[in-house]
Formats: C-alpha cells, sequence, structure tokens
C-alpha cells in the first residue's frame, strides 16, 4: 500500500524489516521535496559517479538506455550510474537548472511539463 499523493510505500503493520520500506520512503521525499534538477531534456542516462547521487534529471523524449520507457519521468542518481524513477503526479513542480541565469520553474499536468 501506499500514499495517494507521492506514492510513496507505507510499512506494513508485520512487516519484520521496517527500515526497507522507511529507508526508500525517506529517500523519495529527499528527491522530491524542492525538486530541482539537472536537466530535462536528455534522452540518455548521463555518465554518474558516487558524488552525484541526489542529483535529479527530468527524462526527456525518446528516452534510452537506462532511461528507456521512462520519458518524463524525475529520475535520481543514487549511485555510479545507478537510478531510482519517481513518476510524476499532476501539480508537481521542479526547477530545471541550466535553464536561464536562477532556472525555469515546470509544473507537471496532464502528462507533460510545462514552464511556469
Amino acid at each position: 500500500m501506499s500514499t495517494p499523493n507521492l506514492g510513496l510505500e507505507l510499512v506494513p503493520s508485520n512487516s519484520l524489516q521496517p527500515s526497507v520500506p522507511i529507508n526508500d520512503t525517506l529517500q523519495a521525499i529527499d528527491a522530491l521535496l524542492q525538486l530541482a534538477v539537472v536537466d530535462k531534456d536528455l534522452a540518455a542516462p548521463p555518465t554518474t559517479v558516487e558524488s552525484d547521487s541526489g542529483k535529479r534529471w527530468i527524462i526527456g523524449p525518446a528516452a534510452t538506455g537506462a532511461w528507456t520507457g521512462k520519458s518524463g519521468q524525475v529520475a535520481l542518481c543514487t549511485g555510479a550510474t545507478l537510478w531510482r524513477f519517481l513518476e510524476p503526479r499532476d501539480g508537481w513542480e521542479a526547477v530545471v537548472l541550466d535553464e536561464g541565469a536562477l532556472g525555469t520553474r515546470y509544473r507537471y499536468i496532464g502528462g507533460a511539463w510545462s514552464a511556469v
């Protein structure tokens, strides 16, 4: 079972290892609060190293490689060439850092990210 707004996994009442869903949920919260992404136009995942952990991208159209089938989703780097994907929901907002001097704000509505 998951939460209705962010899709965060809830800890089952009879869980023997509650740290697994709790850690997974904390990682998602850390990625989504104050969402600022490196880029939103890349179709292929960039080469990442361990120190890139926590950086996020909005996956561009016609995604390839590890991002295949994930266009429009938020890709969270969790380690060297390791990814976690977060499917956006209507109303999510992100600042795209590589656009403009202060970044550009985008909102996800109806299956697409649009500048606000």
